[in-house]
């Protein structure tokens, strides 16, 4: 007799998923453990359905709070596929009408990010904190580079600071500004000030590099004074401003009563989604609109908290439940792995929880209906051994033996397809390793027709389409005046011209014969008549039209859609559309009011590598009679990009590294040290490491006290389960198999020795491993 199929708001639901939608329906505070792969957004939009169709809310009634803009992007869809479903399903035409208002009522509810929630929440009351309405948000970074830049100048002319650094300093402008801009948001992500921490640094302990941390103190309060006030004249908002801005108004204000019982009249219900990477000050933004709301319901996976370096909390969901008095509601039912890969990981975490101290790791991941059993699937675990430096050749030998047929994917029950590039992925800890593989890879693979790409981060900006689209719009700003953005724009497929050769060759006479003026740009117009119009049509344009419409008209007026079609490269499709999101995001966030403002935007984010990500480069996987298809080509990425992802095959190597060198891997040039190695206040305040070169004959002076290094390895447990999430988030990527490639050497060592790694947490699991989920280790 099969199992009672339970729904909610018409949708097939778990009984873990009911319980959750049940509990919101009913209580003020709702706090969901999600495992990777339970469905967390197809339960959200059942609950949001599910309100409506009881008659407990109204859509427009719903604040939705997704990590990215693409989360919260498809999350819109989703519910708007649902409500179109019940409009067509209606019994009667009240029901119809009753659905069809919904429709009409969906751009009113807010669906975004927490960034876009706040920067509403200013334009209606802001004023009352003296924020102008007017106040545009930017991403900011070409200002505070501008300032930091002229309070870096400011600082070392002359007096104290000037003779302090005299000409040890080895670090250039952009490194010092860089290293500014990552000292000034990990302090604003810890909701501290800069005077304060001046103020502590100033009363450390007296040794040989604190009059460095002191000037380094002095120099961030100065610049972010000076920043502050930039912003204030020009009357923009950084990303950081929203957030403080809006926790202040909502927790400090005198009007703040108010104000959070107007939000409440306008909404009752608040989801937030990935809440444990939820920092200090968003978790003040939720808990000051929570006795106002209807329900709150909280969703993440503490298990994937990966983001303690932006300042998020620890165990903040089981925080949340235990302050609000409510049980931590599970949600392990996983939709997303093959069934034999699921019992590979709960084997293995299992083990991993029961042998070390990572007891978080072992809740275990249920099967759900009707997911592919995975016959014929490569075995769920693989443990290739590999010497120093031979990871990149068992990488090499395991993908091309993935790719020669002998396995397939099930990905239904009985329906299976061969393995292609775009279902292997390679991760890796850090960006240096992931362009090391890359690059390995690329050789080991020369003239087999296996193609590597890269994603470290920033990347989508430095696509050639996209570089292509910057080049043709900086030419639009200044043609006809400007030869060089003229070079460059010839060189992208928007302006393909037989003439190239003949327009260089005009440029090379006409400058012979005088100085000044665009000689190539004069030469264009000759030679490409109809190119020329087309530029000129698009400068007109720019007046009137957004920046998502220049960007429509761009491509259709060059054909550039047809150009890459032409090519088979249907990514740089997808990333040209893709392209247009962005700017329609920015440009409903008003942070993109104009073409000027937008290409900024581009060339900051190209060049200098942003860290604030206001959208995530598309997952380019797309579903084809069922199966979920992947690019054209392998891709290596890190495991902290590819959070959110998910993919067939997972290749993860250098397992052997040990996780204390988690610490060196990205040991920091800095620390905000407040707390000492129990959680106790330590008002330590800056330590930063400085380039600084030696004395005549003498070691190099070394910036940071002994605090440092304590500070990095008091916390040691924590580092090491920082580790193990990140080891479990990169093996939840996969769907079917996970190849691990390390060395092959057991040893008795204990998680508190230095050398200690993944592999000391595999290795132990291998019989049990082979004997319940027919892995495979390979021998030494």
């Amino acid at each position: 007799m099969g199992s009672k199929i339970i729904t909610r708001g018409g949708f097939t639901v778990s009984r873990q998923q009911a319980d959750i939608i049940d509990h919101v329906a009913k209580e003020k505070v709702t706090v969901a453990a999600a495992s990777a792969g339970s469905g967390k957004t197809y339960t959200s939009v059942a609950a949001v359905i599910h309100l409506i169709e009881k008659k407990q809310a109204s859509i427009d009634q719903f604040i939705l709070i997704s990590f990215t803009n693409k989360a919260a992007n498809s999350l819109r869809e989703k519910i708007q596929e649902a409500i179109n479903m019940k409009v067509t399903e209606a019994k009667s035409s009240h029901e119809r009408l009753r659905w069809r208002e919904q429709q009409e009522r969906l751009a009113a509810a807010y669906i975004g990010t927490i960034h876009g929630f706040c920067r509403q929440i200013l334009k209606l009351f802001g004023y009352m904190d003296l924020v102008s309405y007017e106040a545009k948000v930017t991403f900011a970074k070409r200002i505070r580079d501008e300032v930091f830049l002229e309070a870096i100048l400011e600082h070392f002319r002359g007096g104290p600071a000037a003779s302090l650094y005299g000409s040890r300093s080895q670090m250039a402008d952009h490194e010092l500004i860089k290293l500014m801009g990552s000292i000034y948001e990990h302090v604003r992500n810890m909701d501290l000030d800069f005077k304060t921490i001046r103020e502590w640094t100033e009363q450390q302990e007296e040794d040989a590099g604190k009059a460095y941390r002191v000037s380094m103190a002095k120099l961030m309060e100065q610049a972010v004074e000076a920043y502050t006030g930039r912003k204030r004249w020009e009357q923009v908002l950084d990303s950081h401003d929203l957030l403080k801005k809006t926790s202040e108004l909502l927790t400090q204000s005198e009007n703040r009563g108010s104000i959070v019982k107007q939000i409440a009249k306008r909404y009752h219900y608040l989801f937030v989604d990935e809440f444990q990477d939820t920092d200090a000050v968003q978790e003040k933004i939720v808990e000051a609109l929570l006795p106002s709301l209807t329900s709150v319901l909280v969703v993440g996976d503490q298990k994937q908290s990966i983001y303690g370096f932006r300042g998020t909390l620890d165990n903040l969901l089981l925080r949340m439940a235990k302050n609000h008095h409510q049980l931590l509601l599970p949600m392990n039912i996983s939709r997303r792995p093959a069934n034999q890969f699921r019992e590979m990981v709960n084997t293995l975490f299992g083990h991993i929880s029961r042998q070390s101290s990572y007891a978080f790791l072992g809740d275990s991941l249920e099967a759900y209906e009707g997911i592919a059993k995975g016959e014929g699937d490569p075995p769920p675990l693989v443990y290739l051994s590999a010497e120093y430096n031979q990871g990149i050749p068992k990488a090499s030998e395991a993908i091309q033996k993935l790719l020669s047929g002998k396995y397939t994917l099930e990905y239904r029950l009985g329906k299976h397809a061969p393995i292609e590039q775009g279902d292997i992925v390679v991760l890796t800890r850090t960006n240096a390793i992931a362009e090391a593989y890359a690059e390995g890879l690329r050789e080991a693979f020369a003239g087999l027709g296996i193609v590597v790409k890269a994603d470290t981060g920033n990347t989508f900006y430095a696509l050639p389409e996209i570089v292509s689209v910057i080049y043709i719009l900086q030419l639009l700003l200044t043609y006809p005046k400007d030869d060089a953005a003229l070079t460059l724009a010839l060189d992208t497929p928007f302006l393909q011209t037989s003439t190239k050769e003949e327009l260089n060759g005009e440029k090379l006479r006409q400058l012979q014969k005088r100085v000044g003026g665009s000689p190539l740009s004069e030469a264009f117009m000759d030679f490409s008549p109809e190119l020329h119009e087309i530029l000129v049509e698009l400068q007109a344009m720019m007046r009137v039209a957004t920046v998502p419409q220049i960007l429509e008209h761009l491509y259709r007026k060059f054909g550039i859609r047809e150009y890459y079609h032409g090519q088979s490269d249907e990514q740089a499709v997808k990333n040209l559309e893709y392209l247009r999101d962005v700017s329609r995001n920015l440009f409903t966030e008003d942070q993109a009011l104009t073409l000027h403002t937008f290409v900024d935007f581009l060339r900051t984010s190209n060049l200098s590598g942003r860290e604030e990500e206001l959208v995530t480069p598309p997952d380019p996987s797309e579903e084809k009679g069922g199966k979920r298809m992947g690019p054209p080509y392998l891709r290596v990425m890190t495991i902290h990009s590819a959070k959110g992802l998910e993919f067939p095959i997972v290749i993860l190597p250098e397992v052997q590294k040990p996780i204390i060198r988690f610490l060196k891997d990205q040991e920091p040039q800095f620390l905000i040290v407040n707390r000492d190695g129990q959680g106790k206040a330590l008002p330590h305040g800056l330590e930063v490491k400085i380039k600084l070169q030696s004395d005549e004959g003498g070691t190099p002076l070394e910036t940071v006290s002994p605090v440092f290094q304590e500070a990095l390895y008091q916390d040691r447990d924590k580092v090491r389960e920082d580790a193990m999430r990140v080891f479990y988030v990169a093996i939840t990527r996969a769907e079917h198999s996970v190849i691990l490639i390390g060395k092959k050497t057991k040893r008795p060592l204990t998680a508190s020795d230095d050398r200690y790694s993944w592999q000391d947490e595999v290795l132990p699991a291998e019989e049990i491993l082979k004997q319940e989920v027919g892995a495979k280790f390979d021998k030494a």
